[in-house]
């Protein structure tokens, strides 16, 4: 688990919910902090009732999910139920800490979905809760955060693209790797599940919807986010670091 990832409530009243990793420092101990939108009652039990019958609803009602507002939160619960945190910015409501609409809470991560989180741009725009200011970044700066795009760090298994060459475009799985050849077995195109040779220096990761990948030079060295979108030449990332989406064509 790393920080900045995403994960999925698996149970609870958030269960489906997305969620950030924002804190990793009792990771060994099998506690991760998180960021979330949360779901908090507005109505009061007693006022919620059925439009047409008039009866009680009970408690089984799930609020949305939605930026945490004291405003709001005073005004069902009293001015009391609110305070300031010890952290700038920060309130303590019902003894969970919220920051800029989120509430920030450690859980037991066996309480977390941490594999296959794939969520969608809506879903993250939603999360991040700012408008985006696009950024150019180099396609060729960016690499997956757990390996290099050199061949040396290609393994048998791995999506690549060839992005020189006479096999420009070429896309698929590898099968396998030397100093100075990839193997590659094709997808799509009529060449679809042939084996094809091309040179290791003509051959980069093939970025996928989901993916967590980091920028490794240039002005923007360092910066990570989940992939997003892409378009042809084009990778959109959200930045985890400034809630941003990032974006750049090959040159």
């Amino acid at each position: 688990m790393n920080h900045g990832m995403w994960v999925r409530f698996k149970r609870g009243k958030h269960t489906g919910d997305l969620a950030q990793v924002v804190d990793i420092d009792q990771i060994t101990s099998g506690v991760a902090g998180i960021k979330f939108l949360p779901r908090i009652d507005l109505t009061p039990k007693e006022k919620r009732k059925d439009k047409l019958t008039g009866k009680s609803l009970g408690a089984s009602v799930r609020p949305p999910a939605r930026p945490f507002q004291i405003d709001e939160i005073r005004k069902i619960y009293g001015r009391g139920a609110a305070r300031q945190g010890g952290s700038t910015g920060s309130v303590i409501f019902d003894n969970d800490e919220y920051i800029d609409g989120f509430c920030y809470k450690d859980f037991k991560i066996n309480f977390l979905q941490t594999e296959d989180i794939k969520p969608t741009l809506e879903e993250i725009s939603k999360f991040q809760g700012s408008e985006t200011n696009p950024s150019k970044i180099n396609l060729s700066a960016i690499m997956d955060a757990n390996r290099t795009t050199t061949a040396s760090g290609l393994v048998p298994g791995d999506r690549v693209e060839v992005h020189e060459g006479e096999q420009t475009g070429l896309y698929g799985l590898v099968e396998t790797v030397t100093t100075e050849i990839v193997a590659i077995k094709a997808e799509g195109g009529d060449i679809h599940g042939q084996t094809i040779e091309v040179p290791a220096r003509a051959v980069r990761k093939r970025f996928e919807v989901g993916e967590h990948v980091t920028v490794i030079n240039g002005k923007n060295a360092e910066t990570s986010g989940m992939v997003v979108e892409v378009q042809g030449d084009v990778v959109t990332l959200m930045s985890d670091q400034g809630e941003r989406e990032v974006s750049q064509s090959k040159e």
